[in-house]
């Protein structure tokens, strides 16, 4: 049993195939192997076989993965992709230092989120290494960048990187920054 998916012009897509795939390497030989692709409610049972010379009394190292393709994941991205116009932006984030923990050569500073902080990219708390805790700054300034993908309030997502931080001796207002439009042609 297939399962078709309806396209905005009203004709229904071919239906989902499952494609099983055998990663089987042993002592260096062998390696990915592809199946016959069936319909994704379809029973599937793949195997595959490595054949290779062994020496007697040494060890060989091997390796075994599967993995199933799924052709509707794919339709479905390029689906999301086409109707969507992007959007990128950063969240500016700020979080205020609340304590310090003695490490092994040196001490972590936990910074927590300032309060009324109400931008889209946040953390509960910020971590910060230093050699001495008596001598840091009071604040943390975080972006986060985010992509969004549509016009719900919900309709974004964090990239979880934190590529500019920064102690500062001031916090600031939290708020996030919105980027010019990606538009993937329809």
């Amino acid at each position: 049993m297939g399962v078709s998916r309806k396209y905005q012009n009203g004709k229904a897509g071919p239906p989902a195939v499952h494609t099983p795939s055998i990663s089987n390497v042993v002592g260096g030989v062998g390696g990915w192997s592809t199946g016959s692709g069936s319909t994704m409610f379809s029973y599937m049972s793949y195997q595959t076989t490595t054949s290779f010379v062994a020496t007697l009394g040494q060890d060989f190292s091997s390796d075994t993965r599967a993995r199933i393709l799924c052709s509707a994941v794919g339709a479905f991205m390029i689906d999301i992709l086409k109707h969507f116009d992007w959007h990128w932006g950063y969240s500016n984030t700020y979080y205020a230092y609340q304590s310090y923990e003695t490490l092994p050569g040196g001490y972590s500073l936990r910074f927590g989120l300032a309060t009324n902080c109400a931008a889209r990219c946040t953390e509960p708390a910020l971590y910060s290494l230093s050699d001495d805790y008596l001598n840091h700054k009071q604040y943390i300034h975080d972006q986060t960048p985010w992509l969004e993908y549509g016009s719900g309030t919900s309709d974004y997502l964090c990239l979880k990187v934190h590529p500019y931080v920064e102690e500062v001796d001031t916090g600031g207002t939290c708020s996030d920054q919105r980027g010019s439009p990606t538009i993937i042609p329809h």
